[in-house]
């Protein structure tokens, strides 16, 4: 959530992860994040399209089932 300048708030929800990138640099990820959130959205579109040309939703190639066992 966050608040715009005219003071209402606003909740996004995000429906598909349509791109990511791994790094073990949690710097480097968190420069990138930055560097991407203030590209136009036509660069954003033209990113995704390159990496995922049909707009899957990845998020469930990262998760696994190993993922989801029990840790003790």
């Amino acid at each position: 959530m966050y608040e715009t300048k005219s003071g209402s708030k606003n909740i996004q929800r995000y429906r598909k992860l349509l791109y990511f990138e791994e790094t073990r640099n949690v710097l480097e990820a968190i420069r990138l994040k930055k560097k991407i959130v203030k590209w136009d959205k036509v660069w954003k579109i033209i990113l995704i399209e390159k990496f995922n040309p049909d707009w899957e939703d990845l998020s469930k190639d990262l998760i696994t089932n190993e993922s989801l066992t029990k840790v003790n």
